[in-house]
C-alpha cells in the first residue's frame, strides 16, 4: 500500500470517527478500528508543521469539520477570551480558582491548571503573552495578590 492510499484509508476512518464521536474526546491514544488515528493526527500535524505534507493532504484534513492545526493553542485562545469576558463583567474578585464556571467553561480549573503548567514551563510563548494580556492577570494565585477591580 502506497503512503497515499494509508492516507486515504485513515482519512476515510477518521471521517467516520468524526460523524460518530467528533472531536471533543480525541485524544493521542485514540484508536478506532485498530488504527491509532491519535497517533497518526500528531504525526500529519508535526508533518505541517516541518513543510512535509503534501497540499492535497493539507487539504484534505482543513476540510474536515473542526479541524485545526494547534489545537491546544485555539482551546488556550477560547479559554482566554472567555476569561476576558468573565473578569469584565465580574472582576476577580468573584473567580474562584478551580470552581469558576462560565458559559458551560470550567475556568477556574483552567486557570489553575495553566497556572501550574507555567510553573512547569509547559507553556509556550504565544500562551503565556495571550494571558498577560488579559487585565489582572497574574501566575500567582489572587489570594496572594489584590484583587483586579
Amino acid at each position: 500500500m502506497t503512503l497515499d492510499e494509508q492516507f486515504q484509508r485513515k482519512h476515510a476512518l477518521l471521517k467516520q470517527y468524526l460523524r460518530k464521536h467528533g472531536w471533543n474526546e480525541f485524544t493521542l491514544k485514540t484508536t478506532y478500528r485498530g488504527v491509532r488515528l491519535g497517533s497518526w493526527i500528531n504525526d500529519k500535524r508535526h508533518r505541517h508543521k516541518e513543510g512535509l505534507l503534501s497540499r492535497d493532504h493539507i487539504k484534505k484534513l482543513e476540510a474536515l469539520p473542526g479541524w485545526s492545526w494547534a489545537p491546544v493553542l485555539d482551546l488556550h485562545k477560547q479559554k482566554a477570551k472567555l476569561l476576558r469576558q468573565y473578569i469584565k463583567r465580574n472582576g476577580w474578585k468573584e473567580f474562584a480558582v478551580g470552581h469558576t464556571v462560565y458559559k458551560g467553561h470550567n475556568l477556574g480549573t483552567w486557570v489553575m491548571r495553566t497556572r501550574y503548567r507555567y510553573k512547569t514551563r509547559e507553556l509556550s510563548e504565544v500562551v503565556i503573552e495571550l494571558l498577560e494580556g488579559i487585565p489582572g492577570w497574574t501566575w500567582a494565585s489572587h489570594r496572594a495578590v489584590k484583587d483586579y477591580l
